[in-house]
């Protein structure tokens, strides 16, 4: 789905005050993305992916929690009992997506001072993979849209200097 002009705002003003220097930005391929991700690489090499693409809802994809809950109860509920677990019709779980994301960052090894522009499913996943935490935990962080967090990764830990700070 392409940005709203609210969403350009915000892809704008939260370009203008992050804006590097980075050594690498990584983004997902979908455009929401990727334009904040255009704006932000400066002279570092941009690094597109799938793997850092927003849980697929599958046949759910595109419809409001309100209207799908009025839709399919029984099958939102269910959702929400395991959404670690559960599977949209014909999407991934959100235990899916963790693995899709943390193998990327295992595989990719990304150092030095790097920015992800990516979705809050896979900010959720990364969070909890490098603090440690279960899947299940990703509810607990909710950063907004056109947000910024700041991480620290180091031997001895990881420490949240930012999270989900917004330019507005």
């Amino acid at each position: 789905m392409p940005l709203s002009p609210r969403g350009v705002q915000q892809t704008q003003a939260t370009a203008s005050r992050w804006r590097g220097p980075y050594d690498r930005v990584y983004t997902s391929d979908l455009q929401r993305c990727t334009a904040l991700a255009t704006d932000l690489h400066g002279h570092a090499p941009l690094s597109v992916t799938a793997r850092l693409r927003e849980q697929s809802m599958g046949d759910w994809e595109g419809i409001s929690w309100a209207n799908l809950t009025q839709r399919d109860p029984a099958g939102t509920s269910a959702y929400w009992e395991d959404y670690v677990n559960a599977r949209p019709p014909g999407g991934e779980s959100f235990g899916e997506l963790c693995s899709r994301v943390t193998d990327w960052w295992s595989e990719e090894k990304p150092e030095g001072n790097i920015a992800i522009v990516t979705h809050i499913g896979c900010i959720r996943a990364l969070v909890c993979s490098w603090l440690g935490l279960g899947a299940g935990e990703g509810l607990r962080f909710a950063p907004e849209y056109a947000s910024h967090s700041e991480l620290l990764l180091a031997e001895a830990g990881v420490v949240i200097v930012k999270f989900g700070e917004t330019s507005q």
